[in-house]
């Protein structure tokens, strides 16, 4: 692949992913500046739990959809798409039955935020999926106008409640889901077709080795993030918890850069791996030192903001995340380090070993964070979480190789990017 071709993909991939952040930080944004805390906290309850199934739905469709379908021929990456769309309204049917009764036992704004999050959540769900499949198929730039239709709903519905008066909960969790699921249905107009119900069982049998691998690295990671700053907080105490969620917010942009390219990585790295395999580590090796470098500068950045320019961004709270800057620029370098390693585990279907990888990773934070908590407080705990993020390197790194080492030894594998609702398609998961 040329890297022109590649640098492209790369540009519509973060694209995508600026597009994406837009209409979730909007909404949030909007809520925050129009309503009560006690209002933004029923629609972040109502959020959370829209993002928790979208994340098991990645986790059994649209990653397995990238990891065995990227640069796959036309037809085996059509039905593929269309199976795992079908099995992500499923998902987000049952999601909407579960979230339907949730509301049922509440009242007030969380009844109504629940209820409206809940009823487009198969919409949702199948407009995220789309989103996978045209980076599958090495299309960013059909997923960008995907979210972009989302963005310019969205603001469309906002502008002209703020037009008629001023706008309920109700209404912008509404403009906020109803965009969405919108983008959702015209995903089905840039494929040219619709998911079937019968789809499903096919996939799922297929692809669950790698979906319950990848939900359970999910399941550890975010329990490793809640239990480590649950741990900071008992042991240094809730303001330790708030200048490290506050220095951590100064670099988030890279954050939303690794997330965006490691969209556009994943697919180029399945790639590589089904047509040159060789150059997979040179892939990944190059990929990590650039993101490192784009992590260094934007850490020197940080490292030099002016009071005055840190105040206006965290008010009160830039004195003291502006101490812990040293760890946390630290721990943003390593896990530029880390996206590398982590999609060419991804490319090598190596699943298994990514869950064991972010086990031992999870454990080594939470001990550092805990560690580091009680002996400096706040900067011990990013200390800790830097820590980890160091050793994180050094885990991905030796997974990648170990399973690179081991494809290299295997026997050619057979074609798996040919689905049909009654074909089993084999892929290893380790």
């Amino acid at each position: 692949m040329a890297p022109a071709r590649f640098a492209n993909r790369t540009i519509w991939s973060l694209a995508d992913q600026a597009l994406s952040s837009t209409t979730n930080f909007g909404i949030t944004i909007v809520i925050a500046r129009s309503f009560s805390p006690s209002a933004l906290g029923s629609f972040a309850l109502a959020y959370a739990y829209y993002i928790a199934l979208l994340q098991l739905s990645r986790c059994f469709t649209s990653e397995p959809l990238m990891v065995r379908f990227s640069g796959s021929r036309r037809d085996a990456w059509y039905g593929a798409t269309l199976h795992a769309a079908a099995t992500a309204v499923t998902l987000g049917c049952l999601g909407t039955a579960v979230g339907l009764a949730v509301a049922g036992l509440t009242d007030g704004a969380l009844r109504s935020s629940f209820l409206v999050v809940s009823a487009f959540l198969p919409l949702l769900l199948l407009q995220d999926l789309w989103r996978f499949g045209f980076f599958a198929a090495g299309r960013p730039r059909a997923a960008a106008a995907n979210d972009a239709v989302w963005v310019m709903a969205m603001a469309v519905f906002v502008l002209v409640a703020h037009a008629a008066g001023s706008p309920t909960l109700t209404w912008l969790v509404f403009a906020w889901a109803f965009s969405g699921a919108i983008a959702g249905v015209v995903g089905v107009f840039q494929v040219h077709s619709r998911p079937r119900a019968g789809h499903v069982r096919g996939w799922i049998a297929t692809h669950r080795d790698l979906g319950i691998r990848f939900a359970g690295e999910y399941l550890v990671y975010s329990a490793a993030v809640q239990a480590t700053l649950y741990i900071v907080g008992a042991v240094a105490g809730v303001a330790a918890v708030g200048s490290i969620r506050a220095a951590q917010t100064l670099v988030g942009p890279v954050s939303l850069v690794f997330l965006g390219v490691s969209f556009g990585a994943v697919p180029e790295g399945v790639r590589i791996a089904a047509r040159s395999p060789g150059r997979l580590p040179r892939f990944v090796s190059t990929l990590s030192l650039c993101l490192a470098g784009v992590s260094l500068i934007w850490g020197a950045l940080l490292l030099a903001i002016p009071d005055g320019v840190g105040e206006a961004i965290l008010g009160d709270s830039w004195r003291s995340a502006r101490n812990l800057m040293v760890p946390i620029v630290v721990a943003v370098i390593a896990e530029g380090l880390n996206v590398g390693p982590w999609v060419g585990l991804r490319a090598l279907a190596a699943a298994g070993r990514s869950l064991r990888g972010r086990t031992i990773i999870a454990g080594v934070t939470m001990v550092a964070g805990a560690a580091g908590s009680a002996s400096m407080g706040a900067w011990g705990a990013a200390a800790g979480f830097a820590t980890g993020s160091v050793v994180a390197t050094g885990v991905w790194t030796w997974q990648f190789l170990a399973a690179n080492a081991a494809r290299d030894r295997a026997s050619p594998r057979r074609d798996v990017r040919a689905v049909q609702p009654d074909v089993t398609i084999s892929g290893a998961a380790d």
